[in-house]
């Protein structure tokens, strides 16, 4: 699914460990990369225990066919979980 430039990139990200059981990490980043090659940090919002609301609002300048990534880091002690989202840019 793609975005159109000025949209609110939004998607419900969940956290588990090892075990698949909801956890709340004790840090957190989703970092955005844009396809200039620099980087912005989207917004994760808690929704319920291991549940949160991931925003980023698109640039209005943001190009049709561009593909964007965000890189979604979670540290509970010793485990650590990472995720790649990919999601493009529209034409209007």
């Amino acid at each position: 699914m793609g975005y159109l430039p000025g949209e609110t990139f939004s998607k419900h990200v969940f956290f588990a460990d090892k075990n698949n059981k909801p956890m709340e990490p004790d840090t957190k980043t989703a970092t955005v990369y844009k396809p200039d090659g620099s980087t912005a940090s989207a917004t994760l919002t808690q929704v319920e225990t291991g549940k949160y609301e991931l925003n980023y609002n698109i640039p209005a300048t943001a190009n049709a066919g561009e593909e964007w990534k965000i890189l979604v880091y979670a540290v509970k002690g010793t485990f650590a979980r990472k995720f790649r989202i990919v999601f493009s840019i529209d034409s209007v």
